[in-house]
């Protein structure tokens, strides 16, 4: 037993002992790593985010704290070419495809309600420069000047007057940025060739219409708007 031990313990003598071939062979699996998923986040409300998730049909809604998906049935139709989507206040979601306008909030199952704005005419293809007031107004660009829209629940839409510009007989007041904090809009009021005049600016609050002259142009998103769209 001595020996034993003290050849064990001589250099060499135990890779001899184990030399030759094995008598049993474990073969390791390849590590298993996650697919990758790509995702497109389009638009991010008070409680969640609204975004295309390769893998999930249409549209998704994540919400921040718990994770859950709730995907947006109504939303199927709609494709992401040429289509502008952006926050309509609190966890309101809008988009703009074409002459349609859609607003829903993605919490609440069957909200989606759509629009025509090939009603106000124009040749500016009805832009949408904003959506707030949760979703019950939105400002549209249109020849010779901007509206302001109630949107109502059944999918008609009501204009509103923006009180406080000058006479649109005599200028053109036009929406030149968007300012979500306090739910405004930038106008630019420009004087009409042969009218003596000078351009001002005003913000339009989108709950009330009321227009403020302002002296100094704020800081508001640019019109037009970074989109999702593309050609």
């Amino acid at each position: 037993m001595v020996a034993a031990a003290i050849a064990g313990a001589v250099p060499g003598h135990a890779l001899a002992a184990t030399s030759g071939t094995p008598t049993e062979v474990t073969t390791l699996p390849a590590p298993q790593l996650a697919a990758f998923r790509g995702d497109m986040p389009l638009v991010a409300g008070a409680s969640g985010f609204l975004h295309q998730e390769q893998g999930l049909p249409g549209y998704t809604w994540t919400d921040y704290v718990s994770g859950t998906d709730t995907s947006q049935p109504q939303l199927t139709a709609v494709p992401l070419t040429n289509t502008n989507f952006f926050s309509a206040g609190g966890d309101h979601v809008a988009y703009q495809n074409g002459a349609t306008l859609g607003v829903g909030d993605p919490t609440v199952a069957g909200s989606w309600v759509s629009y025509d704005l090939s009603s106000l005419g124009g040749t500016l293809l009805h832009t949408v420069v904003a959506v707030g007031a949760n979703g019950t107004r939105a400002l549209v660009r249109e020849t010779g000047g901007a509206h302001l829209l109630q949107l109502n629940a059944d999918g008609t839409s009501t204009e509103v007057a923006m009180t406080g510009l000058p006479s649109s007989t005599d200028y053109i007041n036009d929406a030149v940025g968007y300012q979500s904090g306090g739910d405004y809009v930038t106008v630019r009021s420009t004087p009409k060739p042969g009218v003596t005049g000078t351009t001002a600016f005003y913000l339009v609050r989108l709950d009330t219409g009321a227009a403020t002259a302002v002296t100094a142009v704020p800081r508001a998103a640019p019109w037009p708007r970074p989109s999702t769209a593309t050609t």
